[in-house]
């Protein structure tokens, strides 16, 4: 496969919170949820899923940050699927923008970082994916995509991060939709011929768009 993809984070994968309606643990009330949160205790690396250029970086110690709640974030634009990634709550970025990367690059870290919002959240990564506005504007930053509150911005945006993982191989195995252990499926972008994921890229192309 020439065109490989990897897991967010290294095999085995787990994601324990899938995108959707759930139960808020601190409110008790149904809360929308974009993205999915893989178990990623804090320092595991997090793997860019598929080639692509880093859009942005927002810094947890950013106080004007637009991407509030989501504490230290690398968005990916992969000009391939016309898709943005988003990889959360890092404890360590190691990329910057404009940059390109392989699939299976070090993004940075894992973490708990949600510039103050929530506290006593885990160490986790959340990872997310939007489609550009209809105008061909980037969705980062932006609104929230509630399908509740914005359910035409929900509609125009939002990629279920569990179907767009299956597109090139990573499938879910659980009880819950989206929910559960990362399987890759033989022959896929994501199988590199004996079933193992792609190896994490610690090394980043330096070179800048244009040059």
């Amino acid at each position: 496969m020439t065109d490989p993809a990897s897991s967010p984070v290294p095999m085995p994968a787990l994601i324990t919170s899938p995108a959707g309606f759930r139960t808020s643990g601190r409110t008790g009330r149904r809360t929308w949820h974009e993205g999915a949160d893989f178990r990623a205790p804090l320092g595991t690396p997090v793997l860019a899923v598929r080639a692509g250029r880093v859009h942005a970086v927002f810094r947890e110690e950013d106080r004007r940050s637009r991407a509030r709640g989501y504490g230290n974030l690398v968005v990916l634009y992969h000009r391939r699927e016309a898709v943005y990634t988003a990889y959360a709550h890092l404890s360590q970025v190691l990329v910057a923008p404009e940059l390109e990367v392989l699939a299976g690059t070090v993004l940075g870290a894992s973490g708990a970082s949600t510039n103050g919002r929530f506290p006593r959240m885990p160490a986790h990564l959340h990872f997310a994916a939007r489609r550009p506005r209809r105008s061909g504007r980037a969705p980062w930053p932006g609104p929230y995509p509630n399908p509740d509150r914005h359910p035409a911005l929900h509609r125009e945006v939002w990629v279920d991060p569990a179907v767009f993982l299956a597109r090139f191989g990573l499938e879910t195995v659980g009880r819950r939709p989206g929910a559960g252990s990362l399987r890759i499926r033989p022959g896929s972008h994501a199988d590199v011929g004996h079933g193992w994921p792609m190896p994490p890229r610690f090394a980043v192309r330096a070179q800048r768009r244009g040059r």
